[in-house]
């Protein structure tokens, strides 16, 4: 299952279409995700589409006082 997340959010950076819907599969991944490496994958969605909102700084910011991954912290 975690697999499959990770490439669908690969590939939801890659279309480059921030529409509502993916916003919100890439914030609720970065914010409830277990697996690492998905939620690495969703913070580069949100750098490849620009995500720059304040809800999503403020995500992004608590994600990065909370996270014990390097890889996410990358």
């Amino acid at each position: 299952m975690h697999f499959f997340l990770f490439i669908i959010l690969i590939a939801l950076g890659k279309i480059g279409l921030p529409q509502p819907e993916v916003r919100e599969a890439l914030l609720w991944a970065l914010r409830f995700e277990e697996e690492e490496g998905v939620r690495a994958e969703a913070c580069h969605s949100i750098i490849l589409l620009q995500l720059k909102d304040q809800e999503v700084l403020d995500i992004l910011q608590n994600r990065m006082l909370v996270e014990e991954s390097p890889i996410v912290q990358e």
